[in-house]
């Protein structure tokens, strides 16, 4: 039995006596109790309430100064040329020498392909005697018309001679001086000597028709012997600009036909990059372009001399698949160094004209778009901007800005805030120049 359940068997015992005391001693502990809890509460230490402070978000911000800049944006295109010659052959022959290759740089006048000219020589040497023929066939022409030229006289003299005789013996015939005979033996001498001079006139007038076929065969003959140096000339086959060999189908030993494809040239001032620009883009190029303002680009590669390039127009129509138009970039081949492959695609820098009143910040600098944050007084003030476009330098990637009455030594916050608000209190560090 424990030591409770003695302390309850005694209490029994005990009787109404021992009952009493028991309460006594029961109020007795809960006064004490109460009495001691007064006294901890009335002792205890006054607590002062914490007072909670506002929390200032650490930030970094820049001081802007307005000044000119040219927007940029990048973009990736691929290289074509507008310009691609087909060389073919002009005549038939038997190939002798293929001289360039695929992807070979050539220049104006340099050969490409030579044919086999025996034939072709030739030629040349039997249009060469056709002409000389029919060159000396109007030189006769024209020397017999000089002769019956210079006869003409002699021809007329003869014929006023048959008639003043024939006059005559008229005359005689009349007198009975002569018979009937002797006249007819005049009037046929006389028609005979006008038959003479009636072949002669048609003769002497056609002479100068004689002249004009005679020339026209020379020239015929003229022109077949050029034609035969013309054929001769192209048997070595030369490139007719300046640039790269893109494919060769010609083989030294075979024989090229008129209109056989040989090899294919793309010239080098028609080399440029179509690339599919930006919608919002779209309207300001368009603007630039029709008020004739220069829009530069260049390619971004490893080399150290960058390839220029120069908008020089906008396509008519958008493809399929694309929000909007193509831009073609002309090459400036004189800061081109080595042009590059046709179908190769690059990443494009474009330049915009030069915009007033700008200011380029860290992209961590704008929020939603259209909206950056003042420091003023260590709280921030939202500015809504316009967004210019895009800037690269060697401080990085820059987006352009513009807002109303911007100015110099506005304090901007180039950290990204979860929860910005005008009215929030930052704690800003040292700030650096826009």
């Amino acid at each position: 039995m424990n030591n409770d359940n003695r302390e309850i068997l005694r209490w029994a015992r005990s009787g109404p006596v021992a009952g009493g005391q028991r309460k006594f001693s029961t109020l007795a502990v809960l006064l004490g109790a109460a009495v001691l809890s007064v006294v901890v509460y009335a002792t205890a230490p006054n607590p002062v309430p914490e007072q909670r402070s506002e929390k200032a978000w650490p930030v970094s911000s820049v001081v802007v100064q307005p000044e000119r800049l040219s927007p940029m944006f990048k973009l990736y295109g691929r290289v074509e040329s507008s310009r691609i010659a087909t060389i073919q052959a002009d005549t038939s022959a038997r190939i002798e020498a293929v001289e360039v290759r695929e992807g070979q740089l050539v220049e104006r006048g340099q050969v490409l392909v030579r044919l086999d000219q025996r034939e072709l020589t030739l030629r040349l040497r039997e249009h060469r005697a056709d002409h000389a023929q029919a060159q000396a066939q109007l030189a006769a022409v024209a020397t017999d018309f000089a002769l019956v030229r210079k006869s003409s006289s002699h021809y007329e003299a003869v014929h006023t001679l048959s008639q003043n005789t024939l006059d005559r013996q008229r005359q005689l015939y009349k007198s009975g001086m002569i018979s009937q005979g002797m006249l007819d033996q005049s009037v046929l001498r006389e028609n005979e000597r006008s038959i003479e001079y009636q072949h002669f006139q048609r003769q002497l007038a056609d002479f100068p028709n004689s002249l004009l076929e005679h020339q026209a065969l020379l020239d015929r003959a003229q022109a077949a012997l050029e034609q035969a140096q013309l054929n001769l000339d192209k048997a070595t086959i030369v490139a007719p600009f300046d640039g790269p060999v893109i494919a060769v189908t010609a083989a030294a030993g075979s024989h090229a036909l008129p209109g056989q494809a040989l090899l294919t040239l793309a010239q080098s001032a028609g080399f440029e990059v179509r690339a599919p620009l930006p919608n919002q883009y779209v309207s300001r190029l368009r603007r630039h372009l029709d008020q004739h303002s220069a829009i530069a680009a260049f390619i971004d590669d490893d080399d150290a001399e960058r390839t220029t390039l120069r908008l020089q127009r906008l396509s008519r129509s958008v493809k399929s698949g694309q929000a909007g138009l193509d831009g073609f970039f002309s090459l400036d081949l004189k800061y081109s160094g080595q042009l590059p492959a046709i179908g190769r695609l690059v990443d494009l820098t474009v330049i915009m004209p030069q915009e007033h009143s700008v200011v380029a910040l860290p992209v961590q600098s704008l929020y939603e778009n259209n909206r950056i944050y003042e420091v003023v007084d260590s709280r921030l003030r939202a500015i809504e901007v316009e967004r210019i476009g895009e800037f690269y330098s060697q401080q990085g990637h820059r987006v352009l800005v513009r807002w109303n009455n911007v100015q110099s030594g506005q304090r901007i916050i180039s950290t990204q805030l979860p929860r910005a608000i005008s009215g929030l209190l930052v704690d800003q560090g040292s700030a650096i120049e826009s």
